[in-house]
């Protein structure tokens, strides 16, 4: 959101534009009304010469076009056509009633003024250039315009001459004051929209001038910093922006001389006390009519309750998939879990040609446990062998209850011998881990683990199923000699 004058208040040019469409309607029928009442008053002059009743024709056409087209919405089609033609005829007559000395010199003037009222500078500086061109042409000519004055007997249209100049000079003052008076209704209008989007919207605003000083601050800005808005007036941007993002912060001036607008992005700020929230900023920069930078406009909304959201959102997440992916026993990861992971590392160890082993492992005696000592001494063993586990384990392995009293580890990038060390690992922390039943006599927890490879060498295809169901046969190869051991698949 931004509160831009030239943005937020489009309605009031909009409002500008259709009062000068009613002045200029206004205007052009009160001079096609001018026109019809002078017709009477020249008309021995107009039956005289027919240039003159052409040249009156031509001003009604004229008039009733651009009536016609400012009443249709043609409004800048309209006044082009007004302008050029009254300027046309004007400089027509001009040349004709004496030139440096013809009474329509001030109508000229007049005109010129008042096409710069309703139209635009710039048209009325071309036109007036365009006068004074024609007029010294004129002026150098002057034996000529003369004699063609002294044929034409125009001394009978001074009377016309002094109403129509009065008739100008009456419009130039009347819709020029009106028009004035119009523009400072509206321009206080904007201003008072301005104020009130400044001062109400739920967001901060802050006004910043070239050297990065605070150059205007709405209360809600105060009230998030925890200043008051005279003390951030005048207030350098360091000292409300965190020291580690000021590089940043000074990098948007050269950012939007470029581009103009920048997408929203965060920031961490500074309140008064010291404390920080993050801040979710619009940032535009603010130019005149010219197109000269006035100054930075930056809305300011304080996102730390809905970033504190995000966070807790995703921890939940994580959380929830944590226990998704989790053995809630153990604390290891599940059997959909521990498959996924082993069906990863074999991919990787096929793509690679690198070895890879696994180990199945069975409690031994969790039957016996369990009948002997009860179902919460049995849950104690299979923590205890977990945690044999994880003591056993390199940080690249990955192990999951498999189920019930069953476990599977995977050893990535592990040919037979290291594999066969883990294992001979796992059993020793096992046997060396302690367990008591709730009389606190000793409890022995045993286990038999099962090994199978694949090499990874060029031309083995060994499948995944094929390389559990190898483990598992040598699981039961290991509890068949005794269990409490540690056997090793072999073709």
């Amino acid at each position: 959101m931004f509160i831009n004058r030239d943005v937020a208040f489009e309605v009031v040019e909009d409002s500008v534009k259709r009062e000068q469409s009613k002045l200029i309607a206004r205007l052009l029928t009160l001079v096609f009304i001018a026109l019809l009442v002078n017709i009477p008053l020249i008309w021995p002059a107009l039956v005289a010469a027919p240039l003159r009743m052409v040249t009156t024709a031509i001003a009604l056409l004229i008039t009733a076009l651009a009536w016609i087209g400012v009443k249709r919405g043609y409004l800048v089609p309209s006044r082009w056509l007004a302008a050029v033609g009254y300027w046309g005829l004007i400089m027509f007559l001009v040349a004709r009633t004496g030139g440096l000395t013809s009474p329509w010199l001030m109508a000229q003037v007049v005109f010129v003024l008042l096409v710069g009222l309703l139209m635009d500078e710039g048209t009325a500086i071309t036109l007036g250039v365009l006068s004074v061109v024609g007029d010294g042409l004129l002026f150098i000519f002057n034996d000529y315009v003369a004699e063609i004055n002294q044929s034409s007997g125009m001394p009978i249209e001074f009377l016309s001459v002094a109403l129509i100049n009065f008739f100008l000079v009456g419009s130039l003052i009347i819709f020029g004051t009106r028009l004035s008076k119009r523009q400072s209704a509206l321009a206080r209008e904007n201003e008072l929209r301005y104020r009130s989007l400044f001062e109400k919207t739920n967001d901060a605003v802050f006004l910043i001038g070239e050297d990065n000083r605070l150059l205007k601050v709405n209360d809600q800005a105060a009230r998030m910093l925890g200043h008051t808005a005279e003390e951030l007036t005048g207030m350098h941007i360091d000292q409300v922006v965190a020291p580690e993002e000021l590089e940043d912060a000074y990098a948007v001036a050269g950012q939007l001389e470029e581009q103009g607008i920048l997408p929203v992005y965060e920031r961490i700020m500074v309140r008064k006390d010291g404390s920080r929230f993050t801040a979710e900023i619009n940032v535009a920069m603010i130019t005149d009519e010219e197109g000269r930078q006035v100054h930075i406009q930056s809305v300011v909304r304080d996102v730390s309750n809905r970033k504190r959201l995000e966070q807790q959102l995703r921890d939940n997440l994580a959380e929830m998939e944590n226990i998704a992916m989790q053995d809630p026993l153990t604390g290891l990861l599940n059997r959909r879990a521990i498959a996924e992971h082993v069906d990863v590392e074999w991919h990787r160890s096929q793509r690679e040609r690198q070895p890879m082993c696994v180990l199945l492992i069975d409690m031994d005696n969790l039957k016996e446990i369990n009948d002997r000592y009860g179902h919460k001494t049995g849950d104690e063993a299979l923590l205890q062998l977990a945690a044999a586990l994880r003591k056993s384990k390199r940080r690249y392995d990955w192990m999951g209850r498999w189920g019930g009293d069953e476990f599977l580890v995977v050893l990535p990038n592990t040919n037979l011998v290291q594999a066969k060390e883990v294992a001979e690992r796992c059993q020793s922390v096992i046997e060396r881990e302690p367990l008591t039943d709730p009389e606190g006599r000793p409890v022995k927890v045993e286990a038999s683990i099962g090994l199978a490879c694949y090499s990874g060498r060029e031309g083995e295809e060994l499948p995944l199923d094929m390389l559990l169901a190898q483990a598992d046969q040598a699981l039961y190869e290991a509890k068949e000699a005794g269990r409490n051991r540690v056997a090793i698949y072999r073709d």
